[in-house]
């Protein structure tokens, strides 16, 4: 057989560039439903998590901020699908939204370390003698995720702020 094969779609070498651009295609839709469902259920679960809301309380804070440290990968994850999905089907402007975005959490991460860290400092004082070495192992763990995730998320939004760039100076070739 040279050529198509009886669906018309597949040749000998597998799938033919025009059947695997429109099947991509069809997955445009499906890849940003995933990086928004990652995204709104990992804050859904932050604010659950927060509910009711209590800023001007230390232990609050602390506790908050260090359970909420166990949604950052899905946050990140969301956010990094984003990026990708973006930059796959060539989207600049959502790119360049997706950029900001993870830039502005990941300062936000980093503002919630150092209040984590702050809150840790204040409550150490009151953590009985039993619970000192999980309390210094929790705050240690998330901490690292903290700082590891914000550095991610800086990163990620530097690199996608400068794909969506190549977009803009390509089309001008």
């Amino acid at each position: 057989m040279t050529g198509k094969s009886k669906e018309g779609s597949r040749s000998e070498g597998g799938w033919n560039t025009q059947a695997r651009s429109q099947a991509v295609h069809h997955l445009r839709v499906p890849a940003y439903l995933a990086a928004a469902l990652f995204i709104i259920t990992s804050l859904a679960d932050v604010l659950t998590l927060a509910w009711p809301l209590n800023p001007g309380a230390v232990a609050w804070r602390f506790g908050t901020v260090g359970a909420a440290s166990n949604y950052v990968l899905t946050l990140y994850f969301g956010i990094a699908l984003l990026c990708w999905t973006a930059a796959f089907f060539g989207h600049a402007g959502t790119l360049r939204i997706s950029a900001v975005f993870s830039l502005i959490t990941g300062l936000v991460l980093l503002l919630l370390l150092g209040d984590f860290g702050m809150s840790a400092l204040q409550l150490r004082g009151g953590v009985p003698e039993a619970e000192v070495a999980a309390y210094r192992i929790g705050t240690v763990k998330a901490s690292i995720k903290y700082l590891m995730f914000a550095v991610a998320l800086l990163l990620t939004g530097i690199f996608a702020w400068r794909a969506a760039s190549t977009f803009r100076r390509s089309s001008y070739r």
